[in-house]
């Protein structure tokens, strides 16, 4: 052999099937499929005897495949454009290869279940192609690292979830808390007042020079105490909910809130009867939106809206108030965050979904859509 002459590149097929057996028992012990894929990566290349082995995966937000993890020579790409339609531009990354001075180049796609997730290139500088048995391996490869990254971005969502349905619980359980406290306190400071002052009428009935105009007044406390009782009950779980509907149940609901807190409060609700499910999670929904912006928005006036869109319903809680960042304020997960964190939670148990457009200073606009079916 001539000094000139490459070595032939040592055909490794024994290995490969090792390195994906290894992979494959990683893949089921590991919660972390990164480190599937860096096992995979780092003992491909020495095992095949290929100077780089390089995983590229799609960044659909910046439309690039981006190098993710390589094992051996540094590859001179380092994310290259997806090209319109999404396909991966697997031929083009051997162009590049070779470009890079190396003589034999394979890439190979990392495909998931309904999508392509990047690329797999080996490269090696000798002239000798890869075994045949050793490229359906790589491809073999490919299809395991795919598996491994659905798998950890379904664990990652899992997780998520969870911690949202904790964060949920936590949430509903204090905002009941919450809603016993108020309730309670009313119930002493104004039913409790209006009661003892009952009982001082009562007192002085026996000394009153003026009979029925004593009665008259302890018939205007009751009166008082009634109507007090009857609007905590109606918070509750408002009759008018199912005695006439929605639209007039957000009516009523605006006009109380909007007398307590003193904000103008606008509803636009013209609506049919719809389900009494879908009825009861939009009517939360609109109340805890309100509640959020009385609360923490400091508006001027507030605007209800919901009509027939898409096949479904759209409810819209709008306020001209300070605003705030929506994404900071889940991820902090404070007293707003919690409400937010409840309406997007009712939102999407029947398959709806929750938009938030705010700004710090910019007033804030909550829309929820909600399938009409999610009832049926």
């Amino acid at each position: 052999m001539g000094t000139d002459e490459q070595p032939a590149r040592p055909v490794a097929s024994e290995r490969l099937v090792q390195v994906l057996a290894h992979a494959a028992i990683a893949l089921g012990r590991t919660a972390d499929a990164a480190d599937v894929v860096r096992v995979a990566i780092a003992e491909t290349q020495p095992a095949a005897g290929f100077e780089t082995v390089s995983l590229y995966l799609v960044d659909r937000q910046r439309g690039v495949l981006a190098l993710r993890e390589f094992a051996g020579a540094v590859p001179a790409v380092r994310k290259y454009p997806l090209p319109p339609g999404g396909e991966l531009p697997v031929a083009r990354f051997q162009d590049l290869y070779a470009a890079q001075g190396f003589r034999h180049v394979r890439a190979v796609p990392v495909a998931g279940r309904e999508q392509a997730l990047g690329v797999l290139v080996v490269a090696a500088g000798s002239a000798a192609g890869p075994a045949s048995e050793e490229a359906t391996l790589l491809q073999s490869l490919a299809g395991l690292i795919g598996v491994a990254l659905e798998n950890a971005a379904l664990r990652e969502a899992l997780t998520a979830q969870r911690d949202r349905l904790r964060a949920l619980s936590e949430g509903v359980q204090q905002a009941r808390e919450m809603e016993a406290r108020r309730i309670a306190h009313e119930l002493h400071d104004e039913a409790g007042q209006l009661l003892a002052a009952v009982h001082i009428a009562l007192d002085n009935l026996s000394h009153a020079a003026d009979m029925a105009g004593a009665l008259r007044e302890i018939h205007a406390l009751l009166d008082r105490v009634e109507a007090q009782l009857r609007r905590l009950s109606r918070e509750l779980r408002p009759t008018i909910l199912d005695d006439l509907g929605l639209g007039p149940a957000l009516e009523w609901l605006a006009q109380g809130m909007g007398e307590r807190s003193g904000i103008p409060i606008h509803v636009d609700a013209a609506l049919p009867r719809l389900a009494g499910q879908l009825e009861t999670a939009a009517y939360r929904i609109a109340q805890e939106g309100i509640t959020n912006a009385v609360r923490h928005g400091q508006p001027t006036q507030i605007t209800l809206s919901m009509r027939a869109a898409g096949g479904g319903v759209e409810l819209e809680v709008r306020d001209d108030g300070r605003g705030f960042d929506a994404a900071a304020t889940l991820e902090r997960r404070g007293d707003r965050g919690l409400g937010l964190l409840g309406i997007r939670e009712r939102a999407e148990s029947l398959g709806g979904t929750l938009q938030i457009d705010s700004q710090p200073g910019a007033g804030t606009r909550l829309t929820v859509r909600l399938p009409i079916e999610a009832d049926a």
